[in-house]
């Protein structure tokens, strides 16, 4: 009877604590790396609040695992990053990631998952922006909308795939916020567009990491990835100037696709135009 009454007590100490933990959100992001190199994986941890903004959570233990098996834990720093550095043998493929908030008294968390791309070094790829290149939806619609109703541009989606089909790696750079994470992967899912490597922007209140503007943004990451695949990223496709001149700056081919929501920008003249993804499909061969 005594031991009853002692778990009695215990959950009643201890159920107001789980109860008034905060709910927060991991971003796992990701992941990149050459067949039997280094793999890097990044997380971000956050208060699950948007107004003004989501404030970085310190100091948190992050369990990562592999294909559904342990690898390491790390602690997110002051900007809520938490980073794993793993030297395993893996083989050219895609690798499922997960992250999980290790037992906090102060905050809940779902757990994430993201993919590693593993690519041999001379893995040909390809780049493109998603928002007015591949998606033909507005900001708003973009936040308003389901993703469902969230349009694609036609053919946009089959000829990424054809591409991939053909051996071809897909990195989707874009400057959506890392907050749409989630619901970028679901419209990619959702509109049947091939698995690749998705990149997007951090808002971060501290640039030090993260430049603010878009195409400084664009083009910081983009010269990770050349350093990685020296000359094998065969085109990049976007809509803005900063995408054009990001893939320029980066000695990458350029495509724009010329829509209704870019016919009053100027761009830089080493580039090519095309105005629909069946038109683009015609006018290249990467094979």
């Amino acid at each position: 009877m005594k031991s009853l009454i002692s778990i009695f007590i215990l959950c009643l100490f201890f159920l107001p604590t789980l109860e008034a933990r905060e709910k927060a959100i991991i971003s796992l992001y990701d992941s990149v790396a050459v067949a039997g190199g280094e793999v890097k994986i990044k997380a971000k941890i956050e208060k699950d609040k948007l107004i003004p903004f989501r404030t970085d959570l310190e100091n948190m233990n992050l369990r990562f695992s592999l294909n559904q098996k342990e690898v390491g834990l790390a602690r997110s720093d002051k900007d809520g990053y938490g980073r794993l550095t793993l030297t395993l043998p893996l083989e050219v493929g895609t690798y499922e990631i997960q992250v999980e908030l290790v037992a906090s008294r102060l905050y809940q968390a779902d757990k994430a998952m993201a993919h590693l791309s593993v690519w041999s070094q001379d893995q040909k790829l390809i780049v493109t922006d998603i928002d007015q290149t591949i998606s033909a939806a507005t900001k708003t619609e973009i936040l308003r909308l389901p993703i469902a109703a969230q349009k694609t541009f036609p053919f946009s989606a089959d000829y990424l795939t054809e591409l991939a089909d053909q051996g071809i790696g897909i990195i989707y750079l874009t400057a959506r916020e890392d907050v749409l994470m989630e619901s970028t992967r679901a419209w990619l899912n959702f509109h049947r567009f091939p698995q690749g490597h998705l990149v997007l922007w951090d808002l971060e209140l501290s640039r030090v990491r993260v430049p603010w503007n878009h195409g400084a943004y664009k083009s910081k990451v983009l010269a990770s990835l050349t350093k990685k695949f020296p000359g094998q990223i065969l085109a990049g496709f976007g809509d803005r100037p900063h995408d054009i001149q990001a893939y320029i700056d980066n000695k990458i081919p350029a495509y724009l696709l010329r829509s209704h929501f870019n016919q009053e920008d100027s761009f830089p003249r080493q580039r090519t135009d095309f105005h629909s993804w069946s038109e683009l499909r015609d006018l290249i061969d990467f094979l």
